[in-house]
């Protein structure tokens, strides 16, 4: 994969982490720089991580499905983006409009950038299935994309508000889609 590919895989896999760096911007209150940055680097982190640990359980089961790999990582990213872009038609968020102004508490923060960070892990599997992924540097990069992207976000938010979410998630889907159309067609 070139590395254009996988800034579209990095950019398409954080738009979850980006939604909700957003939310818990929206709701820090005075918090919200120490929200904004814990945020970014819990899910940059969680990012990277997935992926190295989906690339590896791929890599396990590779020759059982390396005939229908193409078909595999085009059915994968093809998911992701249509989850992505369902998710922004999902009218409950699971959270409360109740919530009072505070940081986001580690374990909460840890819970999100697991649950942010599946689909990473799914995008890992199907990384292995293609032939020329260089593993840390792509990891990294989707990693570090969702770190900037987080920051971007979360500053954002103070100004445009909430509507940036379902614009960025139509993106990042549509974004997943064309990668998973690539991977069949070429």
């Amino acid at each position: 994969m070139t590395f254009w590919e996988v800034l579209i895989v990095g950019i398409g896999l954080s738009v979850d982490a980006f939604v909700v760096t957003v939310a818990k911007t929206l709701k820090a209150g005075e918090h919200g720089g120490r929200t904004i940055l814990s945020c970014a680097a819990a899910f940059g982190f969680f990012q990277f991580l997935m992926p190295v640990i989906g690339f590896f359980a791929g890599e396990a089961v590779s020759g059982f499905v390396s005939a229908y790999s193409k078909y595999l990582v085009f059915g994968i990213f093809l998911l992701l983006g249509i989850k992505t872009i369902a998710d922004v038609f999902k009218k409950d968020s699971g959270e409360s409009e109740e919530q009072t102004s505070k940081a986001v508490g580690i374990w909460e923060l840890l819970l999100l950038a697991v649950s942010t960070s599946i689909d990473a892990l799914a995008a890992g599997f199907g990384l292995s299935l293609v032939e020329d992924v260089r593993l840390l540097p792509a990891c990294a990069c989707i990693g570090l994309t969702t770190f900037v992207l987080c920051l971007a976000g979360g500053a954002a938010s103070h100004r445009f508000g909430s509507k940036l979410e379902g614009a960025s998630s139509v993106i990042g889907g549509i974004l997943l889609i064309l990668l998973a159309l690539k991977q069949l067609l070429f």
